[in-house]
């Protein structure tokens, strides 16, 4: 930085120019602040909870190193700037000082004091960091979030359903049974098949009763005998005996067997376990 010298022998009148040189020195001390960044509490401005108050500090505000005087906390701070005149050497009265502080307060200019942070001291930043995550291991987590989330989403869109093999009373927060599914079986949608080409459709059947049509061709056999007699009539012989039980016209040949089957419907129903379809619900 600027140095001045005033101790060479001699004499050295003290212009203005001098004290021009010391104000540009000093000026320059207002570049560290932005080592904490602007809005910065960088000394004193405690909150007092009991009372709502703010002790006095020093901020940094828009690149300048500012006293802060505290007092009842408010949203805002103002800048305040007070003017110290002196009379000059042709007797006319200017400026020689400015005195520039920042308080609680509101009006043009006003800055949220919200916005303003603590910074650390620059000693303390390495082990700060060293606690911190690299920005590797954030960048795997992150991207395992987005996976994560990514899964979650059918769910959180209320159009995803999972089995559940615990009691109702278990089922988590948030989740619900999805009573569509008492008693059914999921079927994927086929666009091609009009039995499954409408969302959410139903169908289907737990038993079946089969008629003759859903039969293959067949026959069952007679344990009977027949004798034709000379007059064309014919005798239907019981099986193993010789005694006729029926006898047939010439001009036609019928027989019936007994009837037999209970017309059960039939169960086509797979192997299955008993589950609870849950869906998310919020």
């Amino acid at each position: 930085m600027n140095k001045s010298v005033f101790t060479n022998t001699g004499g050295l009148k003290l212009h203005q120019e001098r004290l021009q040189e010391l104000q540009d020195s000093y000026t320059l001390f207002n570049a560290l602040g932005f080592l904490a960044g602007d809005f910065s509490i960088i000394e004193g401005c405690v909150y007092n909870n009991s009372n709502n108050t703010t002790s006095d500090g020093v901020l940094f505000i828009n690149g300048e190193v500012m006293e802060f005087r505290g007092g009842v906390t408010q949203a805002s701070i103002i800048i305040n700037e007070q003017n110290v005149n002196r009379p000059y050497k042709n007797g006319t009265i200017q400026t020689v000082h400015k005195i520039r502080w920042a308080s609680f307060g509101t009006g043009t200019g006003s800055i949220s004091w919200a916005g303003f942070q603590r910074c650390y001291p620059t000693r303390g930043l390495e082990a700060i960091l060293n606690a911190k995550a690299s920005l590797t291991a954030v960048n795997q987590l992150t991207a395992r979030v987005q996976t994560l989330e990514s899964i979650n989403a059918v769910f959180q869109a209320a159009g995803g359903v999972i089995l559940w093999m615990k009691p109702a009373s278990e089922i988590p927060a948030g989740w619900a049974e999805y009573t569509p599914l008492r008693g059914k079986f999921p079927v994927g949608l086929d666009p091609d098949d009009s039995t499954f080409n409408t969302l959410l459709g139903q169908g289907g059947s737990k038993q079946v009763t089969l008629s003759a049509n859903n039969l293959p061709p067949h026959s069952h056999p007679i344990d009977s005998s027949i004798l034709k007699r000379k007059d064309g009539a014919a005798e239907v012989i019981d099986y193993g005996n010789d005694v006729p039980v029926k006898t047939i016209a010439a001009d036609g040949v019928t027989s019936t067997g007994n009837n037999t089957g209970g017309s059960q419907p039939v169960n086509i129903l797979n192997p299955h376990r008993i589950v609870y379809f849950i869906h998310r619900i919020g």
